[in-house]
């Protein structure tokens, strides 16, 4: 794997933060530092556009307290969720709230799953990582996902967070092998989405 390192770094930083801000904070959307429910929910809208989520096996990837679940659940779309996170008391506590998911403590980076699914969803994820932490993560996502991959990224000024630019994320993406990548901005201030289809489905299994 390339940087070892900087993607080790990156584990550290965010692990540090959503732990510290999940202990101050509790099972709050706050404690995983969105600036309000509503932008937590609009970027979840987004991701949905990929279309085709009814009955599909999804992997929620950075899945923090498992809000995707009831999102999912309050528009009546029943699906096979997983969610994977790296702080361990939010694994538990999603555990708690949403006991007919399944949730993991994990980082698909140092720990890939021997799995695929339909839908790979990213929502924060690349808040506090780093070229290398985005470079691999989206090709790692990118590979679990059957039949589509999405992800935000938030402009922000503040220099803790990490920033790319929409040229620049798009270009990296068309790179994928099978990737068809659509761009969606204007649902919140500095923020995008980007979603990747596959022109072709990809195995079930690795």
């Amino acid at each position: 794997m390339r940087g070892r390192g900087e993607i080790q770094r990156a584990h550290e930083v965010q692990k540090r933060i959503y732990r510290d801000s999940y202990e101050e904070r509790g099972d709050d959307y706050s404690a995983l530092r969105w600036s309000s429910r509503h932008a937590q929910l609009a970027r979840f809208e987004v991701l949905g556009l990929l279309g085709g989520l009814q009955g599909a096996s999804i992997l929620d990837l950075g899945c923090g307290l498992g809000d995707l679940c009831s999102y999912l659940a309050e528009r009546g779309i029943e699906a096979d969720i997983t969610g994977y996170d790296i702080v361990p008391e939010m694994i538990e506590a999603c555990r708690l709230r949403y006991p007919k998911a399944f949730f993991e403590c994990r980082n698909i980076l140092l720990k890939p799953p021997n799995r695929r699914f339909d839908f790979v969803l990213a929502s924060g994820v690349f808040a506090y990582g780093n070229a290398t932490f985005f470079s691999e993560m989206v090709a790692s996502a990118w590979s679990l996902a059957r039949r589509g991959f999405g992800f935000n990224m938030y402009r922000a000024k503040s220099p803790e967070y990490f920033v790319l630019a929409e040229r620049a994320a798009i270009a990296h993406c068309e790179q994928l092998a099978g990737a068809t990548v659509e761009l969606i901005r204007g649902y919140l201030p500095r923020d995008f989405t980007l979603l990747l289809r596959r022109t072709q489905q990809a195995p079930a299994t690795p």
